[in-house]
């Protein structure tokens, strides 16, 4: 019989109920910022809120020894120390300009992910939802070592450590391209008991999503 791994109950409140979510988080839109010696982007894949504290620019040394991200002048032309930096203060590798300056901007970008922003918004080892390819071209996901299927019942985990049940579905009908969680909406029908009145919500799963198996899956095949 399969276990659910990782399923991250250590804690008191875990135990596969939903707490009550104060807000639920939006998408927001990339950040440009081709004239500043940024690569326009914020987070992974474009499906985060743009972070102004957290958002990479590529800076450079003057002459007195403090940094900037303008970098005048022809791209091609560029020359120098470039530095991958973060909006938050921190400063990770530099490279010269060997390089177009627009590979080097892609370079920066894939080491400040790596390096700093990564490690804070990849969920822990075994509450990440994992994808492959079966021999047949499928998608199957994977969770904590275990194939999530459709209508498996799983936790997404919200703001404020809140963790919302729904109903698995390997492809989105919102975003095909993602899977997402079709979760059961409160209101007065629950009180009054309203038979066949069962509204739901879909919640495309992004990336970076923190997931956990309901309670109800612990211990099933």
């Amino acid at each position: 019989m399969a276990t659910a791994g990782d399923d991250g109950r250590t804690d008191p409140s875990a135990g596969g109920e939903a707490h009550h979510c104060a807000s639920t988080t939006t998408v927001g839109p990339d950040v440009d910022g081709h004239d500043r010696g940024m690569v326009g982007r914020t987070s992974r894949g474009g499906q985060g809120m743009a972070d102004e504290e957290h958002s990479h620019h590529l800076s450079r040394y003057l002459e007195d020894g403090t940094l900037t991200d303008e970098w005048p002048g022809d791209p091609d032309a560029r020359t120098g120390l470039a530095i991958t930096a973060c909006r938050c203060g921190w400063l990770g590798p530099g490279r010269q300009l060997d390089r177009p300056f627009g590979e080097v901007q892609e370079w920066a970008y894939d080491e400040w992910d790596r390096l700093h922003f990564g490690p804070m918004v990849e969920p822990a080892a075994g509450k990440k939802l994992l994808s492959y390819l079966d021999p047949t071209g499928r998608v199957r996901f994977l969770l904590a070592g275990r194939e999530a299927r459709n209508e498996a019942e799983l936790e997404l985990l919200m703001e404020q450590g809140c963790w919302v049940h729904g109903s698995f579905r390997e492809v989105s009908s919102v975003s095909p391209d993602r899977p997402s969680l079709i979760a059961p909406i409160g209101g007065p029908w629950e009180e009054h008991g309203v038979d066949g009145f069962a509204p739901t919500v879909e919640l495309v799963i992004p990336e970076f999503a923190t997931l956990r198996w309901h309670r109800s899956q612990i211990g099933d095949d």
